[in-house]
Formats: C-alpha cells, structure tokens, sequence
C-alpha cells in the first residue's frame, strides 16, 4: 500500500516558482494549496483501493467523500442520468439550465451584465445604498435568462472516467470565456464559480499520471484561464488598485492554473502567466 503514498510525496516536491512585481497568488498560498490538494488525491487514491470504485471530490472547498458501489442510495434520491460527453448542446443544458443562447443572445446577456456593473460602479442613489445593506445573496443577471446552474455532485463525478473528464475540460474551457459569464452578480470574473467548481472537481478525479495528449489539453485549459485573468484585469484596473480586489475575481482561474502546473509539473505556465500579465500593463502591486 505505499504506492499511492510514495507517488504522494513524490508529486509535493514540484513546487511552484516565486514571481514579483506582479499581481499573483503568493507563494505561501501556492504551496498550501496544492499541499492540500495532493492530500486529496491520495486520500482518494486509498479510499479507491478500498472501495473499488472511483472517487470524488466535493465541489466546494476540497472535502472529500466516497460512496461503495455496494451500499444503497438514499431514500427517494434518484440517479441523475448523465449525457453523452459527445454531445455537447445535452451537457450545456445539464450544467447551466437551458438551452445554449445563440451568439447574438449572449452579446446581449453580456451587454446587460456589463451595464450593471458601470451602474453599481458609479451609482449612490437610495436604492443603491439600499442594495448594499440588503444582507440578502445577490441574484444573478443571468437568472432572468432561465440560467439554473448545476453544480458538481458524488453522483455525476463517480460516473466519468479519464477520457470523460478531458472531454468535459474541453467543453468547459469553450464555455467559460463566453461572454454573458464574465460578469457574476454584476462585477467582473475571470471564470463563473460554478465553471470553477466543474473544473477543480474534475481536475481533482483526474490521474496524476496522464499522456501527453491529456497534458497538452490541460495545459491549453491553462491558457484560458490566463487570458481570462488578463481580460477581467483590464475590467477591474480602472475602477481599483487593491489586492483582495483583483484575487477575488480571479480566484477560481488561479486555482485552476495553479493546479495544473503544480500537480501535473507544467511549471512554465506559472512563468508564462506572469509574463502575460507584465505584458498586458496592468497595474502593479
């Protein structure tokens, strides 16, 4: 049983490079994050051993369950029928709610999503005070389009394989910088939370061992998450200069690249993500 603990230890001494003059997550967050999600893996490595069936990962903050084949399904839950990974237009509406929007429907959603924004940017009318001392969740604009989002679940996840999960990265990566989801709740994000969610849970079921095919997509999802990084600092650098700003928006994007170049050893695109940023002349820290 020492496999999947020695492949553990040998995996935390890839650590990620430190960066300056750049805004990036510190290196004292890189090395606590992928410590933890290392721990994940193995833990799930081991429980697979147990249990002989794949494992999951919440989709949350990384806390992770099993379920035997063996053991029965609760009471009245039903088994949720996943579709096809080759047909994308079943997995859009199984994700998001509804239908995919048409190019010009999405234009449209975005355009409204960005108006919110510059209202909530420079509105301080009653109902905008009001707004901000309402202590409710803020609805999503996208709600009004029929947008219900799925999140990941034990049930949907314990039904992918490999080639399942790199199939799904592909669509998600298409799916992400679409532009009605570059805005949540009225203010810009460089990856919706729920496509967040999606990823990390699938990145988290993937074996640490891939081949170079499944390496290469993982690294191009990378790339997308920087460009998208990029494109929602050029959103945030005239409205703020704060730190927990610009990270707050791009936190599932970081978790992603981080992942991907800490996990799988694609240690350049650390690098490269700081050289993007440099050169896009965005503010500095």
């Amino acid at each position: 049983m020492d496999g999947p603990k020695y492949a553990m230890e040998r995996h935390e001494r890839v650590d990620l490079p430190e960066t300056a003059n750049v805004r990036m997550p510190t290196h004292a967050w890189c090395t606590v994050f992928l410590a933890r999600f290392r721990r994940l893996q193995y833990v799930r490595i081991r429980l697979l051993q147990c249990f002989h069936q794949p494992i999951s990962l919440a989709a949350d903050t990384g806390i992770s369950f099993c379920q035997s084949t063996s053991a029965p399904r609760p009471a009245g839950r039903k088994r949720v029928t996943v579709p096809s990974v080759q047909d994308e237009a079943r997995w859009y509406t199984f994700v998001h709610g509804r239908t995919p929007p048409s190019e010009q429907e999405r234009q449209t959603m975005a355009d409204v999503c960005r108006e919110k924004d510059l209202h909530g940017a420079c509105s301080d009318s009653e109902s905008e005070v009001s707004d901000m001392l309402d202590v409710a969740e803020p609805k999503d604009v996208l709600n009004a389009y029929d947008y219900d989002f799925r999140r990941p679940s034990l049930q949907v996840l314990m039904q992918l394989d490999t080639n399942d999960i790199i199939a799904l990265t592909k669509l998600f990566r298409k799916w992400m910088q679409h532009a009605q989801f570059a805005y949540v709740h009225g203010s810009p994000a460089a990856i919706h939370p729920v496509h967040a969610q999606w990823l990390f849970s699938l990145l988290a079921c993937l074996d640490q061992r891939l081949d170079s095919d499944d390496i290469s997509t993982l690294r191009v999802l990378a790339r997308a998450c920087i460009k998208c990084i990029v494109r929602t600092r050029e959103q945030v650098a005239p409205m703020s200069t704060s730190d927990a700003d610009f990270l707050e928006c791009e936190s599932g994007a970081w978790m992603i690249i981080a992942i991907i170049a800490g996990i799988w050893g694609q240690l350049d695109l650390w690098i490269e993500a700081h050289d993007r940023l440099a050169e896009a002349r965005i503010p500095t820290a």
